[in-house]
């Protein structure tokens, strides 16, 4: 019988593929249809809103064969004709600010050969998948349903999620 088996064998190498496979490929499908604009000039960002009319063709009640809403071809119009379509709003939000820091020391940047990272490129590959985890976050932080809030000693800012203002 051998003195040697396989499983028992000392230094043997190690048997690692040049590449990485991704295992989690999850997509950002909000943030990827949502416009970019300039970049805010204010922690505090408002805008006005022009409501319609909930009903702006009214309903047709009859008296005579004729709809309380439709002019008699040459009628003047008085006063109870004029309706106000004033119904305007302001919409104000605070920014919130997100970050995702790498955690790569210069010298496991500087001397590192990782398989599927290659020979200086640990920094890289950090910051990019630090950039894909703040999308999500950012993603995740606009689809939820909290509400804005000021910047206080003890809170940072945050925005208003897009389930508040679907719920309101």
């Amino acid at each position: 019988m051998a003195g040697i088996v396989e499983r028992g064998q000392s230094l043997k190498r190690e048997s690692l593929s040049d590449l990485m496979t991704i295992v989690d490929r999850k997509s950002c499908p909000f943030m990827s249809q949502v416009k970019k604009g300039a970049a805010p000039k204010n922690s505090f960002v408002e805008w006005p809103l022009d409501k319609h009319k909930d009903n702006l063709v009214r309903t047709a009640t009859y008296t005579s064969g004729i709809s309380d809403n439709l002019p008699i071809d040459g009628a003047d119009i008085d006063s109870n004709d004029f309706e106000n379509y004033d119904d305007r709003t302001k919409c104000s939000v605070y920014l919130q600010y997100a970050r995702r820091v790498p955690k790569v020391s210069r010298l496991a940047n500087m001397v590192s050969d990782v398989a599927g990272v290659g020979y200086k490129k640990e920094m890289a590959n950090s910051i990019a998948k630090a950039l894909v985890a703040h999308k999500r976050d950012i993603e995740a932080t606009l689809c939820s349903s909290q509400e804005t809030a000021q910047e206080t000693s003890s809170a940072p800012y945050q925005t208003r999620g897009l389930g508040k203002w679907v719920s309101s």
